[in-house]
């Protein structure tokens, strides 16, 4: 199948799990490196099959030489998790044989532990600081490999944020920046009650989780408006607006809770662009050079008196 073919297989069958296998007979791809080590063939013809199976969304999982040397049978496909073993055999002609086991349903790896990090408590000074010296030092040293500038500065950036900002490894693949001890442990405690409203089919139960349930929403709303209050910074806004109300208000939400659009003249002190609420006003202006920055300050100096 050329390049090309299986471009178009890709692309007119996105949902579908992919496989193509065969003697593609590339003797000039390196392909646990996806490099080419030597030119038998055309080195357009090799590098279009090293790069276009990554644009399509495929891998190619034979990692053992199937003839000599080379790697000249190959497996591709969308979906490695099917593909539970992938190894060579002893072939019956020249080039040995690729045996592949595969499952029925997507093996889920077990999930790997993150880091959620604490941007509201960062020492953002020390870290800047050490960051601008970092980057000094970066452009002052000498050239020598692109991938080894390149683990420099991921090492180096992430060191420095683990330094300086506070963080936390996940426990599980359902772990929540914004639920801790006390709302994790008053989950399970609703999903008991759930189980024996279910089982027993008594009033009281069902009472007793709708109870519950109800105190784990309110809960997790708090905390998400908490976390939310956290990561969002405030804008130059009449006094107590934040982001994300003046984002809604903006979009004339009436169903969101926020009081309705009052019809009234701009106010004649103000040339930044102005919207009425019924509890306040939303002040905004384009930025595109120093003085838009001065007039929309000027007109909230002016709103404040």
């Amino acid at each position: 199948m050329a390049v090309a073919e299986m471009s178009k297989v890709r692309s007119d069958n996105p949902k579908s799990d992919f496989w193509l296998t065969g003697d593609f007979n590339l003797p000039d791809i390196d392909w646990p490196t996806l490099s080419i080590n030597s030119h038998l063939y055309p080195s357009k013809m090799s590098a279009e099959y090293t790069i276009t199976p990554g644009d399509c969304g495929v891998q190619q999982l034979v990692n053992t030489p199937t003839r000599g040397d080379k790697i000249l049978d190959l497996f591709f496909t969308n979906n490695p998790s099917l593909v539970q073993r992938c190894k060579v055999i002893p072939g019956v002609g020249d080039h040995e044989a690729v045996l592949i086991d595969s499952l029925i349903q997507p093996f889920r790896s077990k999930p790997v532990r993150k880091e959620i990090y604490s941007w509201d408590k960062a020492g953002m000074t020390l870290l800047r600081q050490e960051v601008s010296n970092f980057v000094q030092d970066f452009i002052a040293r000498p050239f020598t490999s692109v991938n080894t500038h390149w683990e420099l500065c991921r090492d180096t950036v992430l060191d420095i944020i683990n330094k300086h900002v506070p963080h936390k490894s996940t426990r599980s693949r359902t772990t929540n920046p914004l639920i801790d001890t006390s709302s994790r442990r008053l989950t399970r405690r609703k999903h008991r009650a759930f189980q024996k409203a279910k089982a027993t089919k008594n009033k009281r139960d069902q009472r007793r989780y709708l109870s519950v349930k109800s105190e784990c929403q309110r809960t997790i709303r708090r905390a998400y408006q908490e976390y939310i209050d956290d990561i969002i910074t405030p804008i130059f806004i009449v006094p107590h607006r934040t982001l994300r109300s003046s984002f809604i208000k903006s979009r004339k939400q009436e169903a969101s809770g926020v009081a309705p659009l009052l019809i009234n003249d701009l106010p004649e002190v103000v040339q930044s662009n102005v919207k009425l609420f019924a509890d306040g006003c939303l002040v905004y202006r384009t930025i595109c050079s120093t003085s838009d920055t001065v007039q929309l300050q000027q007109d909230l100096s002016a709103l404040e008196k």
